[in-house]
């Protein structure tokens, strides 16, 4: 049995709990733990990164304290994908939350009429505030590349707040606040937010600054011979660079009233500290007492009040909560201890927030941000509350997608909710989603939420003929009467092709489609008038952005991230854009290797189909939530025969192969309130049947690579098995 690091104490040794898990899961669960850490398995509270960290968040604060003291019309737009929504129903939410002491708040939502618009931060979206009377607008995931909106904004006195994740260009456009952690000049220490956990972070920001006392900290670092300390004070970050500085500014400190604590360490400061002490509203508090204090109210918020996850989102479950979890001789770092002791003396604030952790879950999965860091912790807490119920929209759509809550899992979200909320967005203005989730009557659910069910079917249609038009154009086999404006082009780094009369916001789910198809990244063109919208999707982890860069020259407008980007363009410069992308892509992406198998060979766990269980399915709970950054496991199944099975499909190009499970595991289990298990185990293979039939009819037993999950729908649970791809 290994010992536990220095690093990494929880309330029991994992490795023996590890012992108890399925061997093959479990070995899987040590690799991981090997190059990630204990931590990453249970969370921690440090991961939660300083939210006054982020750029302009101070000014940011002030423009809506102003706006919400004076009582001036606060406008909010966002983009209309899921990240953006709930980013807006987020600080909807928040804002909500607040008017019960500021009555006099008030806000409206703008939208974006025109669905064929451009996206992004509009200059008729800044007209319609300006005209309303607002004097604050806010944009939320869009703005970052928006710079004639955000001048024609200054221009008529109305005041910017720019909350945006999108990638930065070299220039930033003049907003009064743009706070978006990927800009150069951020010292926040995480990039990957959503825009919706954005809102998160900067509501954390201003509770903390409208707090009547706010809470100041002095950290000294070592660098060589230079002590340099950080104050936060008056809502500004003043950096000194000797403790000469540092004695000038502390009388004035303590001259405004509030009150200062330094935690210190070690003896060579004691000396510079104890001779401030005489200065009123100063306070030196040695930091073995001071972490003494945080280990003991850790251990009765945390050990004794939450149970199946604890505040942060780390799994309880078959663990002692009554053991202390926070070991204070590991917290060596002063800035750590900081963000320590913000969560510990801020849980009022927690409270107000948890209750959007269901919308930042959502939007960060929605979004495919990296599941790491503050994010896997946003999205296991909110995966905690939507399985609990606790939110009225979200619960009602749950029930009526036919989802089990206490087993919604990540893929339930991105396969089955975000689909749904992201259709009226992609063919659409989006605002049938927000009407949904600000609907304040519950009559009136069951009928907007038909209305998304239906933009969804008519969403699903357009993609899949947009797909097989793409798919049709790309090799050369299109019908004698197509619009000879649309083309399509295959390289062996790039798939292209150029629609027309398709809704622009389904361009980057038929690039994701075509991508697939043909396993190298995808560029789809919608042509709308003079002007042309595309997108582009990574196939594996390709930086299609800097394809999308490289023809900035004619872009009218474009942004995103390394996977996934979104471009506007003159129709008449599509053919040199075609040009430019395929040259790149020539460059950079004809190389990368496309066998089989295309994960990390650490990701697979090999095991014949008579060890699957659904005990195996209940203990992946460990490593939820799935996505980039932590992939779940591909599992090397061994031994299907090919019995019983069903075709499906409008072409009968899927396969379902049922098997059945040999023993009385299954007839034991059951997951909370749910019916037995079913026995049987239902293997999916999207656009394989053929491919297997050519297997059933020479005999053989089928060997495949494939992710397994949980079908919990219809309040029947079964454990399924998605093909990726097939052994020879």
């Amino acid at each position: 049995m290994r010992t536990q690091t220095d690093q990494h104490r929880v309330f029991v040794d994992l490795h023996s709990q590890l012992a108890k898990l399925h061997p093959e899961l479990a070995e899987f669960i040590h690799k991981k733990m090997e190059t990630s850490g204990a931590a990453f398995l249970f969370g921690h509270p440090c991961e939660y990164g300083d939210p006054l960290a982020l750029p302009d968040i101070f000014s940011g604060v002030r423009l809506l304290q102003q706006a919400i003291v004076r009582g001036e019309l606060i406008s909010l737009f966002g983009d209309k994908d899921v990240d953006g929504i709930t980013a807006i129903v987020s600080f909807v939410r928040l804002l909500e939350s607040i008017r019960e002491k500021q009555p006099q708040l008030r806000y409206e939502i703008l939208v974006e009429e025109n669905s064929e618009a451009e996206y992004g931060l509009t200059q008729e979206i800044v007209e319609e505030a300006v005209a309303n009377g607002s004097r604050l607008l806010v944009a939320l995931d869009t703005g970052t590349s928006d710079f004639a909106s955000v001048a024609r904004a200054r221009e008529a006195g109305l005041a910017v707040l720019i909350l945006d994740h999108h990638e930065t260009k070299e220039e930033l456009p003049q907003a009064e606040a743009l706070i978006n952690p990927k800009r150069p000049d951020s010292a926040y220490p995480f990039a990957g937010l959503s825009t919706a956990g954005l809102v998160f972070k900067f509501f954390h920001a201003f509770f903390i600054l409208s707090a009547p006392r706010p809470l100041l900290f002095l950290e000294f670092r070592h660098d060589g011979e230079l002590e340099r300390a950080e104050l936060l004070h008056n809502q500004q970050l003043l950096k000194f660079s000797d403790r000469q500085d540092l004695a000038k500014i502390l009388p004035e400190v303590a001259a405004s009233e509030q009150r200062l604590r330094v935690i210190w360490s070690g003896l060579e400061r004691a000396h510079a500290l104890r001779a401030l002490e005489g200065i009123a509203g100063f306070e030196s508090c040695e930091w073995e007492a001071w972490s003494g204090l945080v280990n003991r109210s850790f251990q009765r918020k945390v050990g004794s009040t939450i149970s199946g996850f604890d505040l942060w989102g780390n799994a309880l479950t078959g663990l002692d909560s009554q053991r202390e979890w926070f070991a204070s001789q590991e917290a060596h770092s002063l800035r750590e201890a900081y963000q320590i002791l913000q969560i510990t003396v801020s849980e009022a604030i927690f409270q107000r927030l948890l209750p959007i952790l269901p919308f930042v879950a959502i939007g960060t999965l929605a979004d495919l941000m990296p599941l790491v860091h503050e994010n896997r912790i946003f999205v296991r807490t909110g995966l905690y509350y939507l399985r609990r119920q606790l939110e009225e929209t979200l619960r009602h759509m749950i029930q009526v997608s036919g989802l089990l809550p206490a087993r919604l899992r990540s893929r339930n979200i991105s396969w089955s909710l975000t689909p749904v909320l992201n259709s009226p967005g992609r063919i659409g203005n989006g605002i049938q989603t927000l009407r949904y989730f600000l609907n304040r009557k519950p009559v009136e659910l069951n009928r907007a939420l038909e209305e998304l069910f239906s933009i969804n079917r008519e969403r699903k249609d357009m993609v899949e003929q947009g797909k097989m038009r793409a798919l049709d154009l790309i090799c050369g086999q299109s019908a004698d009467d197509q619009d000879s404006q649309e083309m399509g082009f295959l390289d062996s780094g790039l798939a292209i092709a150029v629609l027309s009369g398709i809704p622009v916001g389904v361009s980057g789910l038929i690039a994701s489609r075509v991508a697939d198809h043909f396993r190298r990244p995808a560029t789809i063109l919608i042509r709308n008038g003079d002007k042309a919208t595309g997108s582009a999707r990574a196939y594996q982890q390709e930086n299609v952005l800097a394809m999308v860069d490289a023809a900035k020259p004619k872009l009218l407008l474009y942004g995103g991230h390394h996977e996934a980007a979104g471009f506007s363009l003159q129709c008449q410069d599509i053919e040199w854009l075609q040009a430019c992308y395929r040259d790149y892509a020539a460059a950079n992406f004809a190389d990368i290797r496309r066998e089989s198998p295309l994960w990390a060979p650490e990701r697979i766990i090999e095991l014949p189909i008579e060890k699957i269980t659904p005990q195996l399915l209940e203990q992946l709970d460990w490593l939820e939530p799935f996505g980039i950054g932590n992939e779940e496991p591909i599992f090397l199944v061994r031994g299907l025969s090919l019995q019983e099975y069903r075709l499906m499909g409008k072409g009968r190009e899927h396969i379902k192969i049922i098997h059945t499970m040999i023993g009385s595991d299954s007839a034991s289990f059951s997951v909370h309130d749910t019916p037995l298990f079913s026995p049987q185990i239902e293997v999916i293979g999207w656009n394989l049947s053929q491919e297997v039939l050519d297997f059933r009819k020479e005999k053989k037993l089928l060997n495949f690579y494939a992710e397994m999950d949980l079908n919990n729908f219809r309040n029947s649970v079964k454990i399924n098995l998605f093909i990726k791809e097939i052994l020879k």
